[in-house]
């Protein structure tokens, strides 16, 4: 059953984060851009965010 859960999450994952490297793409060639930092701080908020939800799980 944890397997499964597991394996669901990650589909959702990997799901979600194609539909996001689309959309970045299409921004891209929009010549819509971030800078870099940004982008690594975000994403570190959001990892970090992430391990404390699955921690208290």
């Amino acid at each position: 059953k944890l397997l499964e859960k597991q394996e669901q999450d990650y589909q959702e994952w990997l799901d979600e984060t194609r539909a996001q490297v689309k959309v970045g793409l299409e921004q891209l060639e929009r010549g819509e851009k971030v800078d870099g930092e940004i982008v690594i701080a975000q994403l570190k908020q959001k990892f970090q965010r992430l391990r404390e939800e699955n921690l208290g799980e």
